[in-house]
C-alpha cells in the first residue's frame, strides 16, 4: 500500500533527507529530459508525496516559461504551491479565508515563495533567466525560444527547479496538525 503524506510526515528526519534528495534528483531528471519546469517540478512532489493525479499533471503544462511563455511568475513555483495547495486546501467552494487550514496552507505557500526569492533575488521568470544566464529571451518569439531552448542554456534552469521542489519537500514533510 501507497504511503500517505500523513505517513510521509511521521517518518524521521533522516529518512525525510533522502526522501528529499530523492525529490530534488527526480525534479533535475525531469527537466533536463523533458523541460517545462511548472510540470517538472509539480510531477517530482507527486511522484514521490502521492500528490494529485494526471489531470492536475496535465493543468500544470501551461505554466512553463513563467505562464505561457510570457515569463512571469517561474513555473516551478507555481509547480510548487500547487503540490501545497493538494496538500493543505479543503477543496471545497466556500468562503474560508480566515480558516486555519487556509491560514496554514498560505503561509506554508509563503515560506516556499520567500526561500526561493532568497535564493534567486526574484520570483519572476524573466529575471531568473537574466540571473543565470545575463540575458534574457523573448519565449513568445519561435526563434530566441528555439536559441533558448538548446541543451547547454536549458540545464541552469535544472537548479531554479530543484530548489522549488527542496523547498516544497520541506514544508510538505514537516508534521503539521491540520485543522478542518
Amino acid at each position: 500500500m501507497a504511503k500517505t503524506i500523513d505517513d510521509l510526515r511521521a517518518m524521521s528526519d533522516e529518512d525525510k533527507a533522502k526522501l528529499i534528495r530523492e525529490i530534488e534528483n527526480t525534479a533535475v531528471d525531469y527537466e533536463h529530459k523533458f523541460y517545462g519546469c511548472a510540470r517538472c517540478a509539480f510531477a517530482a512532489l507527486q511522484k514521490h508525496l502521492g500528490l494529485g493525479d494526471n489531470d492536475t499533471l496535465k493543468a500544470t503544462f501551461p505554466f512553463a516559461g513563467g505562464g505561457a511563455r510570457h515569463q512571469e511568475l517561474c513555473g516551478a513555483v507555481i509547480g510548487a504551491l500547487m503540490a501545497i495547495g493538494i496538500s493543505l486546501a479543503s477543496g471545497r467552494m466556500e468562503w474560508d479565508f480566515d480558516t486555519p487550514r487556509f491560514l496554514l496552507m498560505m503561509e506554508q505557500s509563503s515560506r516556499v515563495m520567500d526561500g526561493f526569492k532568497d535564493e534567486f533575488g526574484t520570483l519572476r521568470c524573466y529575471e531568473i533567466g537574466k540571473l543565470l544566464h545575463g540575458r534574457y529571451w523573448d519565449l513568445t518569439d519561435p526563434n530566441q525560444l528555439e536559441e533558448r531552448l538548446k541543451p547547454d542554456l536549458h540545464q541552469k534552469c535544472e537548479r531554479v527547479v530543484k530548489v522549488a521542489v527542496s523547498l516544497a519537500a520541506h514544508v510538505l514533510l514537516e508534521p503539521v496538525d491540520i485543522p478542518e
